[in-house]
């Protein structure tokens, strides 16, 4: 109890040497440390040094009372440190050396348990933890930008911001480091932006292509090579379309054109992959308008994924004729597509061989592109054609690959070792169902209409179908030919478009005119005289002609000893096979009808007029006999009064 120099009330004064903790200076032992955020091995190399140095001090003084130096006493112990079982060394730890032992108590004594920690541990604890410090903070913000500022203008700011703020400066270098050690996947996804970080950051999931056969899944998309060609006098960049086997990597079907890519794209490459190698069972396919289409699926995309109900049973689609399912790729991600890195290939191995290749963007665009251009050194669309199909058979096809299941060996090999069941469609069925249908459409008075023209209105076949619904299919290598399915796939008849009288016609074109429409009268007469007549029992000679295409690839396959197992694809029109073979192998332009006689028809005419009087006199003569059961009753009571 004592009272202070300066005056006042007596108080109770405690000694600085009472209690090490009272001291000015505090012993290295009482200095804290937080150990959180260390991990296991870390905290037992952090212990190990200050049981070492502890070792190290005792040894020490014993060897000095014993009368050796300190550099003799400290080499002592680092030469028996070695043997000592409590001192063993932990994960991570190195054998120290002289200066280390005087480094590490220099340390200790500075900042106790504190000092004895790598400072590389604690840069790692404070990078791991950058909200526990408002600078390092401020900086990851600003960095982290889609417009990719650079990291000096972001300290800059931030430490304009910091002075404002009262916050802990941070040096340049300090920086530097915390931004260095962000982890990659994080700086593509906030700097690069989201295809960057899909593209090189995002994990992507591996598939087993082992377990597949050749031809059972096949994938299909558009690419638009990065080189220029000469077409229709312009110059242009060409689109490619293919097919490509998942298992194999082969690409069975492609097709090279100056237009935007559509349908009728996706079925000529299918087309030619279907007659080299056979049909697949499935095909992977995008989600875009033109694999998604009612042509392709039987079903346009909206009813797909808005679930709205159709009829399974009379859904049309190439697909769903050849018996191929369809399985869509992830929406917004291309690289679930396998034929994606083909693309890539292409341009590698082929586009940059050309004069005019223009690179995939305008960074990689070379500087006498136009030079060359000028020049004429493009090449032409058809000319491009052909070295891509003798590139692909020389090289892509041909070269060793190292892929999954690949085995070094070329995607011509692997396909064939893989190909267990071909499954095959007689030509005219392929050659036809490889034509676009249309939805049901409604039979009408000239036909049916489908894109702006009309087709069948002088065929007799579609005579029976007036006022009812059928499916066209026009060939695309001639818009005026046309098949007429019914909604179920079967074939009706080939037609052609309708030929439309100019208002100013010819008297002869008039009379052929007038022809065409007196056929269609005879029609409709011949109908009503002969309608008993008019079935035909066509069901046995389809069984027949299906048994005898059935016997012959039962013949061809038992010819051949190695190799895949034919499996022939049964479609809608293989019951109207001869038929179809018939009208595929008549004529193109349809016959000229036979010029009329007018005198005849005018004759004809009154022969029609009096034999149509004669049945309607026998129709009057059939009622006047026939009486229905209330006309008899009010006969009997006008008789009985």
């Amino acid at each position: 109890m004592q009272n202070p120099e300066a005056g006042g009330r007596e108080a109770w004064h405690v000694r600085e040497d009472a209690d090490a903790r009272l001291a000015s200076v505090r012993h290295p032992d009482l200095m804290p440390f937080d150990l959180g955020g260390l991990t296991e091995d870390q905290r037992a190399v952090l212990f190990w040094r200050k049981a070492v140095l502890d070792a190290w001090q005792k040894s020490r003084a014993l060897g000095l009372a014993a009368g050796w130096s300190e550099g003799e006493a400290t080499s002592h112990f680092l030469t028996t440190l070695p043997a000592r079982q409590e001192l063993a060394l932990p994960r991570g730890a190195k054998t120290p050396g002289r200066s280390s032992l005087f480094n590490w108590l220099r340390d200790y004594r500075k900042a106790g348990l504190g000092g004895l920690a790598d400072e590389r541990w604690t840069r790692q604890r404070d990078a791991a933890t950058p909200k526990d410090d408002r600078f390092l903070a401020e900086v990851q913000r600003l960095y982290l930008d889609l417009r990719k500022p650079k990291l000096t203008v972001c300290f800059d700011l931030t430490r304009y911001k910091a002075r404002q703020e009262g916050w802990a400066l941070r040096s340049y270098k300090q920086c530097y480091r915390f931004i260095r050690k962000l982890p990659k996947a994080v700086v593509l996804k906030y700097r690069g932006g989201d295809e960057a970080f899909v593209n090189d950051g995002e994990r992507f999931i591996e598939r087993d292509y082992s377990i597949l056969a050749s031809n059972e899944i096949w994938c299909g998309d558009h690419h638009r090579f990065d080189e220029w060609v000469s077409h229709a006098g312009k110059h242009v960049r060409p689109w490619l379309t293919a097919w490509e086997d998942v298992r194999s990597r082969k690409i069975v079907g492609w097709t090279i054109y100056a237009h935007d890519p559509n349908t009728d794209t996706i079925l000529a490459a299918f087309a030619m992959g279907a007659r080299s190698h056979g049909l697949c069972e499935w095909v992977y396919v995008d989600n875009g308008k033109d694999y998604d289409s009612h042509a392709l699926q039987g079903k346009t995309k909206r009813q797909r994924r808005h679930h709205i109900e159709y009829d399974e049973q009379r859904a049309g689609g190439v697909f769903r004729s050849l018996d191929v399912k369809v399985v869509h790729a992830e929406p917004y991600h291309g690289q679930s597509k396998p034929i994606e890195r083909f693309f890539g290939t292409v341009e590698e191995r082929f586009g940059k061989l050309w004069p005019t290749y223009c690179g995939n963007c305008p960074a990689n665009r070379p500087e006498d592109l136009q030079l060359r251009l000028e020049r004429g050194a493009a090449p032409t669309l058809e000319d491009f054609a052909i070295a891509f199909g003798e590139w692909l058979e020389a090289d892509y096809h041909g070269r060793p690959h190292t892929g999954n299941a690949m085995d070094r060996q070329s995607l011509a090999a692997v396909f064939d070792q893989n190909l267990k069941d071909k499954r095959i469609v007689p030509d005219a069925v392929l050659a036809v169902l490889m034509w676009k249908p249309s939805t049901p459409l409604k039979v009408g008075q000239n036909g049916v209409v489908w894109y702006g023209l009309r087709y069948g209105g002088v065929d007799a076949a579609l005579f029976r179908w007036l006022g009812k619904e059928v499916v066209v299919r026009v060939d695309p290598a001639n818009v005026a030919r046309a098949m007429v399915c019914d909604v179920d796939g079967r074939f009706i008849c080939m037609t052609r478009a309708n030929e439309r009288l100019p208002f100013k016609a010819s008297q002869a074109e008039l009379r052929k005119a007038i022809a065409a429409k007196q056929r269609g009268r005879k029609l409709v007469r011949e109908y009503y005289d002969q309608q008993p007549r008019l079935h035909e029992d066509t069901v046995g000679l389809m069984i027949a002609a299906r048994a005898d295409e059935n016997r012959r690839l039962a013949t061809a396959d038992a010819e051949r000893r190695e190799g895949p197992t034919i499996k022939p694809i049964r479609t809608p029109l293989d019951d109207c096979l001869p038929a179809l073979q018939r009208a595929l192998d008549a004529p193109t332009k349809a016959p000229e009808p036979v010029e009329p006689r007018w005198d005849l028809l005018e004759r004809m005419e009154a022969v029609y007029a009096a034999e149509e009087e004669k049945r309607e006199a026998e129709r009057a003569e059939e009622r006047s006999t026939f009486e229905y059961p209330w006309e008899k009753f009010r006969r009997q009571q006008e008789e009985a009064g």
